[in-house]
C-alpha cells in the first residue's frame, strides 16, 4: 500500500469522543478541499503519472554549508534563487515518489526524470542498495542525497533526494530511533520549515518495528515544530482503505493501529489512485512495482 501523507497546521484542536467522529471530520475536510478546487498534493506525482498534467547528528548535507553573509553571490546562488522563484510561483513543491525494486539498474532513468521535470524532492523505496554501492553511483546532479540501506538482509532501503537549492538536513532525533528503512529531514522553503520523510515498512516487519514507526510519526508531527509535514512511502497495509476510511481488520491488528494513529495525527493521504502499469514488462522507474 503506497501512501503519501501531509498534515497542515491546525489553528484549533478538536477533542473527539470516538473513532467515528474522527472519520466524519476527515471526510468533511476532504470534501471541503475538493469543493475549493485545491486538493492537497496536486504536485505530488505517483509512479507512471504525467507530471505535466498531474496536479544521526543533525547536520547539513554537503552543498548546504554556505551562508549568504560569508561571500558574494556566485552562479550557484543565482541558480538557487531562480529555482526558489519557480517554486514560489507555483506555490507548491514538485515531488516524485517511486518503489524502485532495485534502483541501480534504473538510476539513469531517474536522473533523466529529475532533469526533465525539475523536481524539488524525489523519494525512493526498495532501492536494494548495500555498502558495495557507493554514493556516486546513486547521485543525481543538483540534489542532496540522504540514504539508508537495509542492514542484515537483501532488499529494502530508502533514498531521499532534495534539490540543493533548498537548505536541508537530517533530523537526528528521528533517524536515531531505530526504525528500519526511513529517512527524516528538515527542508527550508522560503520562510517555511518543512518535515520531509520517506519510509518503507516491509510486509514482514516486526511488531517492534511497527511500534517504533508509530512512535516516530507521533514525535515528528507533535514535536517537530515544522510548518508542513510530508511523509512519502510504502507501508504495506492493504487492509486500509483511506478513500472510505475503513480497515478490513479488527482493532488489535497492526493495520488498525497504523490507521488509528494517522487519524489521531490528522494525517491525510494524498495518493488516491494506483498507477502500476508496465505493459512491455521492461524495468522502469515510472512503472516500478
Amino acid at each position: 500500500m503506497k501512501i503519501i501523507m501531509t498534515v497542515k497546521p491546525r489553528p484549533i484542536k478538536l477533542v473527539l469522543e470516538s473513532e467515528e467522529q474522527k472519520i466524519q471530520v476527515l471526510r468533511r475536510a476532504k470534501k471541503l478541499e475538493s469543493g475549493q478546487g485545491r486538493k492537497m498534493g496536486s504536485n505530488i506525482h505517483s509512479p507512471g503519472s504525467n507530471p505535466q498534467t498531474t496536479g544521526r547528528k543533525e547536520a547539513t548535507s554537503p552543498g548546504n554549508e554556505r551562508k549568504d553573509n560569508q561571500r558574494g553571490k556566485g552562479s550557484d546562488d543565482f541558480q538557487r534563487e531562480n529555482h526558489q522563484e519557480k517554486v514560489k510561483g507555483r506555490g507548491q513543491l514538485k515531488c516524485f515518489y517511486t518503489n524502485a525494486n532495485s534502483l541501480i539498474q534504473k538510476i539513469d532513468e531517474l536522473r533523466k526524470l529529475a532533469s526533465a521535470y525539475e523536481y524539488d524532492v524525489i523519494a525512493v523505496t526498495e532501492n536494494w542498495t548495500y555498502t558495495g554501492i557507493n554514493n556516486a553511483e546513486l547521485a543525481i546532479e543538483g540534489f542532496n542525497m540522504y540514504r539508508v540501506d537495509r542492514k542484515g538482509s537483501r532488499g529494502g532501503g530508502v533514498l531521499l533526494y532534495v534539490n540543493d537549492t533548498f537548505t536541508s538536513r537530517i533530523i537526528e532525533k528521528l533517524n536515531s530511533q531505530g526504525c528500519e528503512d526511513s529517512v527524516w529531514c528538515t527542508v527550508r522553503m522560503g520562510r517555511l520549515r518543512l518535515l520531509i520523510a520517506v519510509c518503507y515498512r516491509s510486509p514482514s516487519s516486526s511488531k517492534e518495528n511497527n511500534s517504533t514507526l508509530l512512535a516516530i510519526l507521533e514525535r515528528a508531527v507533535n514535536e517537530g515544530g515544522h510548518d508542513r509535514d510530508l511523509i512519502m512511502g510504502d507501508f504495506n497495509y492493504r487492509e486500509i482503505d483511506y478513500t472510505n476510511y475503513e480497515v478490513a481488520a479488527d482493532e488489535t491488528s497492526e493495520a488498525y493501529k497504523f490507521f488509528s494513529k494517522t487519524l489521531d495525527l490528522y494525517l491525510f493521504q494524498n495518493l488516491y489512485w494506483i498507477n502500476n502499469n508496465n505493459n512491455n514488462n521492461k524495468p522502469t522507474i515510472s512503472n516500478a512495482p
